[in-house]
């Protein structure tokens, strides 16, 4: 399922991907996960730099960054039930 999924995601909705990498993308014919995925790890980094090989893995559904399960919430939700009248 991942990798599927990864293939159709428009490279605008990677996490880390802003308009303007996003726009310089496109412009190369990356549109697409799989587009970016096709892409050598040496064409990501001479096109995008150091982000270039954080690209290059995100493409391939592989993210090693840190899980933080212990950080400080920044909100709450609740839920509230209208009772039928």
């Amino acid at each position: 399922m991942g990798p599927a999924f990864v293939e159709s995601l428009p490279v605008g909705r990677f996490h880390g991907i802003g308009p303007a990498t996003s726009a310089k993308m496109n412009s190369l014919g990356i549109t697409t996960g799989l587009d970016m995925r096709q892409q050598s790890l040496e064409f990501m980094q001479a096109h995008f730099g150091k982000a270039g090989a954080y690209y290059y893995w995100i493409s391939r559904a592989v993210d090693n960054r840190e899980v933080r399960a212990n950080r400080v919430r920044k909100s709450v939700g609740a839920e509230t039930r209208s009772s039928p009248t």
